[in-house]
């Protein structure tokens, strides 16, 4: 952000925007790719579009291409299966069967095109979700994630789980 502080405002219906607003508005910026409203349908947010609706706990969870918009930016992760994998750490909110996924980030709007940011996450392989069931709902959610950054690794694990 730039050490800029907004507040954005985002409302969903139907798979895609009905309204948004980001105050102070952003200043129009000759490096920043222009939302379009055509991109608009079709897209969730960025944390519902983690939780998955699936029949099991198998490759095919992977097999998604999710569309995000956050208000400012327009992107798309691209899902595929990387392997099966298991939780067993005592210290994490879940022990068992995992799916780790690899995600690949594509920008569509609302980025800078001068964003060392957005430049790195769109070349990197090294953005990682292990999904885990939540109970016998059908619903798979996110137990890990791991980014990749110049700085080092961002990683997420859940910690807690109430059902």
């Amino acid at each position: 952000t730039g050490n800029d502080d907004f507040k954005v405002s985002v409302q969903f219906a139907h798979g895609g925007v009905t309204a948004f607003e980001v105050t102070p508005p952003l200043v129009d910026n000759i490096n920043r790719v222009p939302i379009e409203r055509s991109q608009l349908t079709g897209v969730g947010d960025l944390v519902s579009g983690f939780v998955l609706k699936g029949e099991a706990l198998d490759p095919a969870l992977c097999d998604r291409h999710l569309r995000v918009f956050t208000g400012v930016e327009r992107f798309d992760l691209a899902m595929s299966y990387l392997r099966d994998d298991k939780a067993t750490s005592l210290r994490t909110g879940y022990q068992g069967p995992l799916v780790q996924c690899h995600l690949k980030y594509v920008p569509i709007s609302g980025h800078f095109t001068t964003s060392a940011t957005t430049n790195y996450l769109a070349k990197s392989d090294q953005l990682f979700v292990w999904y885990a069931p939540l109970a016998q709902s059908g619903y798979f959610i996110p137990y890990r994630v791991l980014i990749a950054t110049s700085m080092g690794d961002l990683s997420m694990v859940l910690t807690g789980l109430k059902q």
